[in-house]
């Protein structure tokens, strides 16, 4: 896990798609919003931990950019952190990296 093990708070990461995951936009599939949302509801379990990599903005209690920014600066959820992790990673359709 990037970062290190799972621990509630906020935490310093950088996360790039391509140089921290080895990943381009032609490995992310296309999908609807629909069909997006309701694939991160099915990988979601109430009460399981989430690591979220986001922009926070100063705010500590919200974030955005959750989705591919800038080198070192992508966003993205961290689902089953205690188990096998399962990146859910986000580009536009114009995007391509």
């Amino acid at each position: 896990m990037i970062g290190g093990p799972w621990s509630d708070g906020w935490h310093a990461a950088t996360l790039d798609y391509v140089a921290t995951l080895g990943l381009h936009s032609t490995d992310l599939p296309s999908e609807s919003t629909a069909t997006a949302v309701a694939d991160i509801t099915n990988a979601l379990d109430l009460g399981a931990h989430v690591s979220v990599f986001a922009t926070a903005q100063g705010e500590p209690d919200s974030a955005h950019l959750v989705h591919r920014n800038l080198t070192n600066q992508d966003g993205a959820l961290v689902v089953d952190v205690d188990g096998s992790p399962t990146w859910l990673l986000f580009a536009f359709s114009n995007q391509t990296f």
